[in-house]
């Protein structure tokens, strides 16, 4: 049976709301040297690139490549968040986007810690 988009979402959120953080030890100074590398890259290679951070649930790095190779609105984007490029994917693209999301994070929580998680697309 073919899922529908809003149950892969939700599966989606599922997996990302099942990982525990220890607030104590996240460090965004990381995620600041890694996005001057990612601004670097974005210069010279066609990728668009984000990153979606799963412990407050948005994408917290946006490349400028979107605006160049997609006609985003860069800004809009940063502020309205996944609604933003949600809205503008085409939707088969945002199905099959959302199902590797999903088989990536199965794939990453299929180490032993979490027996249940299998990977599949």
């Amino acid at each position: 049976m073919q899922r529908t988009y809003q149950q892969l979402i939700a599966e989606f959120y599922q997996l990302v709301d099942s990982q525990i953080f220890d607030e104590s030890v996240l460090d965004y100074r990381i995620l600041d040297r890694h996005i001057r590398m990612l601004e670097t890259i974005n210069v010279v290679q066609d990728s668009a690139i984000s990153i979606f951070d799963m412990y407050r649930k948005k994408h917290v790095f946006i490349s400028s490549q979107f605006e160049t190779m997609l006609g985003w609105d860069i800004e809009k984007a940063n502020e309205q968040g996944t609604y933003y490029m949600d809205e503008r994917l085409h939707p088969g693209d945002a199905i099959r986007l959302t199902q590797a999301g999903i088989y990536f994070m199965k794939m990453a929580y299929a180490d032993g810690r979490r027996p249940e998680a299998t990977a599949q697309l």
